[in-house]
């Protein structure tokens, strides 16, 4: 599925935008599938929501009010269909199969086959790597979603995604149940001694900035009086556990960041060939992408796509969040700062390891704020990113509007050819 920004023109001109959701199906099918689940297996389905410019759905559009270009070609849709909480039929909890359609619903009409195959909406809520305060705000902003009022058609699980992906509960829409597994997902003792860890590098980071500033101000390093020189040593130790520090942020970033890319990626393949409206509730303090992991994290987010299934994400940090635009300037003016200091040291002395890894941590800067990835995911599935806030509420409920409120159309693209490539639908 292919979600992209979507314009919609109409009479009247008012102004909002939507988010679609296109799927674009080559013509041969795989094995298991019946002759119900190919009806319309060369149509784009869209799914639309759309909203006035106060973010108020709008509910009463018509055929003739959208306009669907493919590639700047105007299509011709062969369906439309208003979803409203009211119209959408409920589903009975656990079916046994819910992959093949019955054969006497089964017809020719594309907006039989929407009804059929859209039915379901399946929630996924996954929390990531959260310290204490993060996990109590996860836990309220969950909460606060089963406080909605849902159709009998939502079905949710529960994941965990720290050194791995971890599954609490399965779908369901007992939401006692889910209430129980949110619980247990975000009460979890938070890792020891992190805290104490950064506040020992901040000062660090501090004292080398001040030592720098001392040998520039003395004319470079041998230039400072006896009583400065007897604290050699000093800094020397300060230096290396700095750069035992700094090696490990990159070690961190590898890691941590290449078990998020890969959980991400296991978590829409396994949900690939679930039938219905999919959308991930993601609560995550953010993660950095190394360079080398870019490739797959945007295949993260292609999969997502082409498998319907919207991203929505929570900086969990709340209010806190903003201090992850010191840590990015930190980063870099590290960087400047290893720089100046070869420049002035004139080959003179050895190159250190912050000078040998100038490029490398400008590099890292680029990708250290974690909350742009997370924009990122959210965005490019047809999300959004919820941060610098402790008021989940209204995201929530938005998030719960947009599962049971928007409006269902379909196309059929004149492709001769299916080359794999993206197409701009506006």
């Amino acid at each position: 599925m292919k979600r992209l920004l979507l314009f919609l023109l109409f009479a009247g001109g008012a102004a909002f935008t939507t988010t679609i959701h296109a799927q674009q199906n080559k013509p041969p099918q795989a094995p298991g599938q019946t002759d119900a689940i190919r009806i319309g297996s060369e149509e784009v389905l869209l799914d639309l929501v759309v909203r006035d410019k106060k973010g108020r759905p709008i509910r009463d559009l018509k055929a003739t009010d959208i306009e669907v270009f493919d590639d700047g070609v105007k299509q011709k849709l062969t369906a439309f269909r208003a979803v409203q909480p009211s119209t959408e039929t409920p589903i009975a909890a656990a079916p046994a199969n819910t992959t093949t359609a019955p054969a006497s619903n089964a017809t020719p009409a594309p907006a039989t086959t929407s009804e059929t195959n859209r039915q379901a909406n399946l929630v996924t809520f996954v929390f990531e790597r959260l310290n204490n305060e993060s996990r109590i705000l996860a836990r309220q902003a969950a909460e606060e979603f089963l406080n909605n009022q849902l159709d009998s058609n939502v079905y949710a699980t529960v994941y965990m995604m720290d050194a791995r992906l971890r599954v609490i509960q399965h779908f369901t829409n007992d939401r006692e149940q889910l209430r129980a597994a949110i619980g247990m997902a975000t009460g979890q003792a938070a890792t020891q001694f992190a805290e104490r860890s950064e506040s020992i590098r901040r000062e660090l980071e501090t004292s080398a900035r001040l030592a720098e500033g001392l040998a520039n101000l003395q004319g470079g390093p041998g230039g400072a009086p006896a009583g400065v020189q007897q604290d050699a040593a000093a800094q020397k130790f300060a230096e290396m556990t700095l750069n035992t520090l700094r090696a490990e942020d990159n070690a961190e970033m590898q890691v941590q960041g290449g078990m998020s890319v890969y959980s991400l990626l296991a978590l829409v393949a396994g949900q690939r060939k679930l039938i219905g409206r999919k959308s991930v509730v993601y609560f995550s303090e953010g993660f950095q992408v190394p360079p080398n992991l870019l490739d797959p994290f945007r295949s993260a987010i292609s999969a997502a796509n082409r498998a319907n299934i919207t991203f929505y994400a929570f900086d969990a940090r709340g209010l806190g969040s903003g201090r992850q635009l010191t840590e990015q300037g930190d980063t870099l003016m590290s960087a400047a700062r290893s720089s100046q200091s070869q420049q002035m040291s004139r080959g003179g002395q050895a190159v250190t390891f912050d000078q040998a890894g100038i490029f490398d941590t400008a590099e890292t800067s680029m990708r250290k704020n974690k909350q742009g990835t997370l924009a990122e995911l959210a965005e490019g599935t047809g999300g959004f990113l919820v941060a610098n806030t402790n008021d989940m509420r209204k995201p929530m409920q938005r998030i719960v509007t947009e599962l049971s409120s928007y409006y269902e159309v379909s196309y059929a693209p004149p492709i001769r050819e299916y080359d794999g490539k993206f197409h701009t639908i506006t």
